[in-house]
């Protein structure tokens, strides 16, 4: 049975294009350094403002942090997004962190 080879520019062609800023994020992230993946995050949301992984990294990095006000704008858009799975996810840290918001439900 032969295996196709794969081309480095075929294996870009399927992982989309904010794949490279997750990456990033990821790094930083398990070096402690939440502000450059903070950056590297807001940049993958700008190129897909839809990626669940990167909307839930960054709702989870602001909730870390506590940092309510930041966490309720992104809530927001993620809630008008429409994406259900995101949402619930969103909206539980949201009642642990900001239990009176009623947006949270």
């Amino acid at each position: 049975m032969k295996i196709p080879a794969y081309t480095e520019q075929k294996i870009q062609a399927v992982l989309p294009p904010e794949y490279e800023m997750l990456e990033e994020a990821d790094i930083y992230l398990r070096f402690g350094h939440d502000k450059l993946a903070e950056e590297a995050l807001r940049e993958a949301i700008k190129i897909n403002p839809k990626n669940p992984q990167a909307n839930l990294t960054l709702s989870r990095l602001y909730f870390s942090r506590k940092d309510s006000v930041a966490f309720l704008a992104l809530a927001k858009q993620l809630k008008s997004l429409g994406e259900e799975s995101v949402w619930n996810k969103v909206a539980e840290m949201g009642r642990n962190l900001d239990p009176n918001n009623t947006l949270y439900g």
